[in-house]
């Protein structure tokens, strides 16, 4: 064997003999970095649950992060169980407080129900199912949104956003399927101010205003009960500017606050559906849950995220929605039967809800 041969083998075999060394240095860095980054996590969530139960949103750093839970608190529970499986005990009790909230305020919502949905509506009810749609201002790509509606097959749907190509697209495809439409659209304005309401039910009043962003109020005969339905879309809390994006939480409670005392005159049965631009951890959820029953939340299952969706199928196994800003609520004298969120958005950013619902006669 030559002097250069020779040479090469012993530096490949210093060079493997280091291996095992740098292997185990590389854990170590990797090992270090998990912890520091856990505990980072871990203290700041556990802070921001301290201060989410004493102060609440009094704080605006409160009321902002807020908007991100439970998606700012979902990876607790995991790493906790990592830590407890490699003995990290500091790092548990950091993500304690975080896995608890998440597990008292979520946990019971992955229980299965065992109560037959039928079982709760006698034969003194008219069935009602409904859908709300936010429709991403869309004005082109319309036919899988019209195929979406028609695949679901609610007796009512709600929608936000709505163009006026949207409106006229519907018309002509379903019709038939819904004789009663209330639909608020203009040429001259922002397409996210579009209203509308479709039915199988008749609509004996209809109502638009803009409150942040359009609201509608219309009332329906369903099987002879008068019912009154709000379309509603709040404007989201976020406002971009010259300085950069801010966090504006009063333009959201104004639509609310809004349909809020709207509501509270209404003698018969309520249904507030739409886009309200709010998580269920915001104190705006909290002012309407005291008051109307959160239909997925009483009849669904899971944590019901609707939004942001992708659009594009793609993407849609990547991008997947992280927060639940949906909602359908109900008053006294409608009973939740069944929810859903739908399992595609026809190409809006917001994925629908879907419920089906009991209207009790007096």
């Amino acid at each position: 064997m030559s002097d250069s041969a020779l040479s090469t083998t012993s530096a490949l075999s210093t060079t493997m003999s280091r291996l095992p060394g740098a292997w185990h240095l590389g854990r170590a860095t990797l090992r270090d970095v998990f912890v520091a980054l856990t505990g980072f996590y871990g203290v700041c969530t556990a802070l921001y649950v301290l201060m989410h139960f004493s102060i609440g949103e009094q704080l605006s750093l409160v009321a902002f992060l807020n908007n991100f839970m439970p998606v700012l608190l979902l990876p607790a529970p995991p790493l906790l169980l990592a830590c407890l499986l490699f003995r990290r005990w500091r790092l548990v009790l950091a993500l304690l407080p975080s896995t608890v909230m998440v597990v008292l305020s979520y946990g019971p919502y992955f229980m299965p129900n065992f109560t037959p949905s039928h079982a709760h509506a006698g034969a003194n009810t008219a069935p009602l199912t409904l859908l709300t749609f936010n429709m991403h201002s869309e004005f082109e790509a319309l036919a899988p949104m019209v195929d979406l509606i028609r695949s679901a097959d609610a007796d009512v749907v709600a929608m936000q956003e709505l163009s006026p190509e949207a409106g006229r697209a519907l018309v002509a495809a379903l019709g038939d399927r819904y004789p009663y439409r209330a639909l608020h659209t203009d040429e001259e304005t922002d397409y996210v101010q579009g209203q509308g309401v479709l039915s199988r039910y008749p609509i004996l009043e209809d109502e638009y205003w803009i409150a942040g962003h359009g609201q509608q109020r219309v009332v329906l005969d369903v099987g002879g009960i008068r019912v009154t339905l709000y379309n509603a879309h709040p404007a989201h809390p976020f406002v971009t500017r010259e300085d950069g994006t801010q966090f504006v939480p009063e333009r959201r409670s104004q639509g609310t606050d809004d349909i809020l005392r709207r509501a509270a005159e209404e003698t018969g049965p309520v249904i507030l559906a739409g886009d309200f631009n709010m998580t269920d951890q915001t104190d705006i959820y909290e002012r309407v849950a005291a008051r109307y029953h959160d239909t997925f939340r009483e009849a669904g299952w899971g944590l019901g995220f609707t939004f942001p969706e992708s659009g594009l199928t793609v993407l849609d196994s990547i991008i997947v929605p992280l927060a639940r800003i949906d909602y359908v609520f109900h008053g006294d004298g409608v009973l939740s039967l069944a929810a859903r969120v739908w399992p595609t958005s026809g190409g809006s950013d917001h994925r629908p809800v879907f419920v089906e619902l009991a209207v009790q006669r007096r």
